[in-house]
């Protein structure tokens, strides 16, 4: 359900009314199809989640497996799919992913986007089938034999 938000609220009745009037007013909620996907979802979360926490285990271990064999320093993820890494050499976190997008077609996240202290940084997503980010792999490693 990448992308789609549902939340709940619990507390003090009368906060939550006020929440509830105040939310009213700006939209009408979630689809009623996410509603009910997320209560699919939570319903069967004991049989639906180990077999996407193994998928995405998989593709993070191919990824730090690539970026050790590159030399590109990460943080280890623990419970994301997305992993973040240092810009190899000296380019900006913006420069360094326009320069994958422009000439390698590979998209990855500056971390300047996520403010100063991203900088330095960018985010690669886990979010695409193994053989995308196999291939996003050769596409990096032949970015940085060429700069």
């Amino acid at each position: 359900m990448t992308g789609w938000r549902i939340a709940f609220a619990v507390g003090n009745p009368s906060l939550i009314a006020g929440l509830l009037r105040v939310k009213t007013n700006i939209d009408s909620g979630p689809l009623l199809a996410v509603q009910k996907a997320a209560e699919f979802a939570l319903a069967h979360a004991d049989e639906l989640c180990q077999p996407i926490r193994d998928l995405y285990l998989q593709r993070r271990e191919l990824v730090l497996k690539e970026f050790q064999r590159m030399g590109i320093e990460y943080f280890h993820p623990r419970a994301t799919f997305f992993v973040w890494a240092k810009v190899p050499g000296h380019e900006s976190s913006m420069d360094f992913t326009k320069r994958l997008i422009s000439n390698h077609g590979l998209v990855v996240t500056p971390g300047i986007g996520f403010g100063e202290h991203g900088e330095g940084f960018f985010r690669l997503a886990l979010t695409v089938p193994n053989s995308a980010i196999q291939d996003a792999m050769l596409r990096l490693e032949k970015a940085l034999k060429t700069h």
